[in-house]
């Protein structure tokens, strides 16, 4: 017995180097992730109550999606995990355990074994052992790896759960331009995951309708549009530019063309110019898309260690310099954000008083002790 163990110890290892060989010997061009041949990875998560939603969702995927499934969910890590077997009695398609170094293909579904955390790079599925940290959060490292690698072409399901893991993975794939869902609370046997990861869900359905709609949307990445993509994309551009200010014609233009694609996607349109049709009659489809357009930088309002910096440091310097000589007035104040990652406060008594501004350098706003320039 202990003979084979070894035995099979070193196969799974002989296979993983050669899976991992494999994938680095690619080209540059094969692992992009940004081309339009890339295969659409859809990440599922579940935890209590999860394998009857697997099975349910599954069970409804046909053989030719042409997308590539990864299962993760909450395993006892001192068990082996039937779920492989459970599912392929039940799949159309081929399921497997993940091996580290495996590289995700189209029509496969490929399940986290125990004990391991998992993450995609260069469409290679990463294996490593699972943390001691707690709470044990394999579905938000999954997919946040999932939104950074795949970005657009990144989808996200959140299942039957009994704890939040998911929530902000989910929320990574949608602000990267992704495709996320959520299963119905009621069809769930444990609805504690799938209502918090429904603020970032753009369909929260049963797992048979997510099914029905990964296959739509599978059907709408292999449409062909007669009309000139180009000529149909200036037109939508026009739409908006006709009600409203914004002229995306500045913007970054794949950035812009991805966010109208994926609009096409969710709406479940027969193609670009039918969804640009629509944004010609109705005013609230184009409402909709420009919101989806205005992706807002606020990552420095998510960031509690330049808050604290203003109020220990900053805001207390102000009021300690203000009187009646300094013309400063500590009861008015501004704040300033700008693109170079400085923020800068001023205080003021009138038109007529000098200005005082300060900054904190984001290179030392997380220090304990962040450096404070004044700049009057």
């Amino acid at each position: 017995m202990a003979t084979q163990t070894k035995r099979s110890a070193r196969h799974t290892r002989s296979q993983s180097a050669a899976l991992t060989a494999a994938a680095e010997a690619s080209s540059p061009e094969e692992r992009t992730s940004g081309g339009s041949d890339a295969v659409r990875v859809v990440g599922i998560g579940a935890s209590a109550g999860g394998l009857e939603a697997f099975i349910e969702l599954v069970s409804a995927i046909p053989t030719d999606t042409g997308m590539s499934f990864v299962l993760i969910q909450h395993l006892d890590p001192r068990h082996n995990s039937m779920l492989v077997d459970i599912l392929t009695g039940a799949a159309a398609i081929p399921v497997q355990e993940v091996v580290d170094g495996m590289r995700a293909e189209r029509d496969h579904i490929y399940v986290i074994p125990p004990d391991t955390e998992m993450t995609v790079q260069n469409d290679v599925l990463r294996l490593v052992p699972r943390t001691p940290k707690v709470p044990h959060r394999p579905l938000d490292s999954f997919f946040c790896s999932l939104a950074q690698e795949r970005k657009s072409k990144a989808i996200g399901v959140v299942l039957s759960g009994a704890d939040a893991d998911g929530a902000s993975g989910l929320q990574a794939i949608h602000d990267a331009g992704g495709i996320t869902f959520a299963q119905t609370p009621e069809s769930a046997k444990f609805d504690v995951m799938p209502r918090a990861a429904a603020v970032a869900a753009d369909f929260v359905l049963p797992p048979s309708g997510i099914a029905e709609r990964l296959v739509s949307i599978a059907r709408g990445d292999g449409s062909k549009e007669g009309e000139q993509p180009a000529v149909v994309f200036d037109r939508i551009l026009q739409l908006l530019r006709a009600n409203h200010p914004v002229d995306f014609n500045h913007f970054k233009r794949a950035s812009v063309e991805r966010r109208i694609l994926r609009r096409v996607l969710l709406g479940d349109y027969d193609g670009l110019s039918s969804y640009a049709d629509s944004l010609a009659r109705d005013s609230a489809v184009v409402e909709t898309l420009y919101q989806d357009l205005l992706i807002g930088v606020t990552s420095f309002f998510r960031e509690p260690a330049r808050f604290e910096a203003l109020k220990t440091i900053v805001f207390p310097t102000i009021v300690q310099n203000c009187s009646a000589e300094s013309g400063v007035d500590g009861k008015r104040q501004s704040v300033i954000s700008a693109p170079s990652g400085r923020t800068r406060m001023s205080g003021r008594c009138g038109q007529e008083c000098p200005l005082s501004t300060y900054r904190v350098t984001s290179e030392t706003a997380s220090a304990a002790r962040p450096q404070l320039v004044c700049n009057r």
